[in-house]
């Protein structure tokens, strides 16, 4: 104690004033670290408890593991933190069987986000980074293997079948700066193609209706090179070329009808399944049947349709397939 205090006992009267002195002081000192190491105990187990209370448990752990360690002989925390392994390891062990069988399902993304919330849990644990690292370098081939044939078919022209692609790579690497920007200039060049497109057909239809066939067929050809895939122009072509008018497509201005209201006739794609120059016998069809019709004012005949779409595609679609099975001469009416 001599020592430790700095002070020799030698029945010096001052001497043993100072050194109660600097016992007191030591003592006082020591009670302030108690009280501010009981403060900090009992705040760090409030702040626990409510994250404990709240289900956010790694984050309740460490503010346990910090209580225990102001006071080790303290055994709630160890209780709690002994719990809170227990809630962790079964959630851990839900998350991985979930994990994996998404990742045996081939569904790689899914498992990763299951195996990096089993991490969350058990951040020590290597399985799921081994697991997170084996998907890394599949998901990184398949998205090499998507973005080559994305490349080569924007190369190709084949714009509509480079997006899919870009757009399977971004399953494979979400977010991904290069697909996005490849799609996002897809899109543009697209908006730009259909804008052509949309301006040749109008030209071709006009031509056609004038019966300038050849400059017609010469602007649907011309169309084709915008939009490779469309029905539309092939079908005109093909009419054309075959020089029988008046069978599967006819066409005629919007202007020239009105509807059953007599409003003007919407333009569009209308399914016709018979024409009347009787009106008493176009309606007697059309309610037999539940259809509409048009008027047609040049001609004087009444047109009764089965439905009217605004693409051809879906207008030929319901020819084939339903139309035609009641009306074998049904045809598809274009008013432009």
């Amino acid at each position: 104690h001599e020592l430790m205090l700095g002070y020799s006992f030698g029945g010096n009267k001052k001497k043993e004033g100072e050194l109660q002195e600097r016992i007191d002081s030591l003592i006082a000192a020591l009670s302030e670290s108690e009280q501010e190491i009981n403060l900090r105990y009992t705040e760090l187990i409030a702040e626990a408890d409510s994250l404990f209370a709240a289900g956010m448990y790694p984050e309740a752990m460490v503010a346990y593991e910090k209580a225990s360690a102001l006071k080790p002989n303290e055994q709630y925390p160890k209780d709690k933190i002994a719990e809170i392994e227990s809630l962790l390891n079964d959630k851990y062990l839900k998350e991985i069987a979930n994990a994996d069988s998404l990742f045996n399902a081939g569904k790689y993304l899914e498992a990763k986000a299951a195996y990096n919330k089993a991490l969350a849990l058990k951040p020590n644990e290597q399985y799921p980074k081994d697991k997170i690292a084996e998907i890394d370098r599949m998901l990184g081939g398949n998205y090499s293997r998507a973005i080559a044939k994305a490349d080569s078919l924007f190369t190709a022209r084949d714009y509509e079948g480079a997006r899919k692609m870009y757009e399977e790579a971004l399953k494979y690497k979400p977010g991904d700066e290069y697909a996005t920007d490849r799609i996002s200039k897809i899109d543009k060049i697209k908006d730009l193609f259909d804008k052509r497109y949309n301006k040749l057909i109008q030209e071709a239809d006009s031509l056609f209706m004038a019966k300038e066939f050849k400059l017609a067929r010469e602007k649907y050809e011309d169309a084709l090179k915008f939009n490779p895939n469309s029905r539309y122009p092939k079908d005109m072509i093909a009419m054309i070329d075959s020089n029988k008018f008046g069978g599967d497509i006819r066409m005629t201005k919007s202007t020239d009808f009105v509807d059953e209201f007599g409003n003007p006739a919407a333009k569009g794609f209308y399914v016709v399944m018979a024409s009347f120059k009787s009106k008493p016998n176009a309606d007697n069809f059309k309610k037999k049947n539940n259809y509409k019709s048009v008027y047609n004012k040049e001609r004087d005949f009444h047109y009764v349709y089965m439905t009217m779409k605004e693409s051809y595609d879906e207008g030929k679609d319901v020819l084939l397939n339903k139309a035609r099975q009641v009306a074998s001469d049904s045809w598809i009416y274009i008013l432009r």
